[in-house]
């Protein structure tokens, strides 16, 4: 393309092939035609506006480029901090289901050993220590099974979308 000299006017012959984009600019020109003086004013205003368009869509795409690089740094950081609140939650999970299962494991020596005791039986500590007396009572397995149930029923679904 040659390029546009600065004199006072400048002169330039536009082909324009396709019909509709034709019939598009006469049916504008027609309903604007009160604001402009005459055709030639209407193609110099099309064509500013045409290029402060693409000055601005020039800027907005570098923006949005930046921006863009912004957001993938923010949405790995954001992974990363899920990534590490998830491990914290479970390790924390890890350490609650560790509690439980040492506390049920006390819960059923004192259990035995009370039951022992009042039978007259002697304790034997080696034998709590090394986990003889760590089998649940026959009755437990049905109360868990019953406190499941309860648990199904008062929480429902928020439980089945955790699993």
């Amino acid at each position: 393309m040659k390029e546009i000299k600065n004199d006072k006017t400048f002169e330039k012959k536009i082909r324009i092939y396709q019909t509709d984009r034709l019939d598009e600019l006469n049916d504008f020109y027609q309903k604007h035609k009160s604001n402009y003086k005459n055709i030639n004013e209407f193609f110099v205003s099309l064509i500013f506006s045409g290029l402060e368009r693409e000055k601005l869509f020039d800027e907005n795409t570098s923006q949005y480029f930046y921006q863009s690089q912004d957001m993938q740094t923010n949405l790995a950081d954001i992974q990363k901090r899920v990534s590490v609140i998830s491990q914290s939650n479970f390790n924390s999970y890890k350490d609650l289901l560790a509690l439980l299962y040492q506390n049920q494991t006390l819960l059923i020596r004192i259990y035995k050993a009370l039951f022992k005791l009042s039978e007259n039986e002697q304790l034997n500590q080696k034998f709590f220590d090394i986990g003889i007396y760590d089998d649940l009572p026959d009755e437990f397995d049905s109360v868990k099974d019953k406190i499941n149930d309860i648990l199904d029923v008062e929480l429902g679904s928020s439980l089945k979308n955790l699993s």
